[in-house]
């Protein structure tokens, strides 16, 4: 189990309502055979362990989608876990938004998952089973549409 979670700093939220998605955006280099790969949810050292995505309670997945592409990111699609799955992985999502601006903007409801205090075993576990999360719920916008 990983160790206790590091502290939140002013203007950081912990999500708390278990029905919450969070959306994550796949480069589509990190798409092969209609799904997701692995990599979709590693975090990258740039990350410092906060994977970046968007909240449910802020933007819908076609909007994050949206408003991911028009910042320039790149996008394939957009996927979703829900907090409850998050949890089970003794994870947590943290919106950023109230924090001082940066440069680039984040994104309406930028929210990240945070992995700051998993050892690198801890981080494969859960990396693995909400990607299962994810693919189980499937694709949940592109190209500016949605699906259910």
């Amino acid at each position: 189990m990983p160790s206790k979670p590091l502290p939140l700093i002013a203007g950081e939220v912990q999500l708390i309502d278990k029905s919450e998605k969070y959306f994550r955006q796949c480069h589509p280099s990190f798409f092969r055979n209609g799904q997701p790969t692995s990599q979709f949810v590693a975090d990258f050292p740039r990350d410092e362990g906060r994977l970046s995505g968007t909240r449910s309670g802020s933007v819908n997945a076609t909007e994050s989608y949206l408003d991911y592409s028009g910042s320039g990111g790149k996008t394939c699609g957009t996927w979703a876990v829900t907090l409850e799955e998050v949890d089970a992985q003794n994870a947590r999502l943290v919106d950023d938004t109230g924090c001082p601006p940066t440069n680039p903007p984040r994104l309406r409801g930028h929210t990240y998952l945070d992995f700051r205090n998993f050892d690198a075993g801890e981080r494969k576990t859960a990396v693995s089973a909400l990607l299962i999360d994810f693919k189980n719920r499937g694709q949940q916008a592109a190209l500016g549409g949605s699906t259910p």
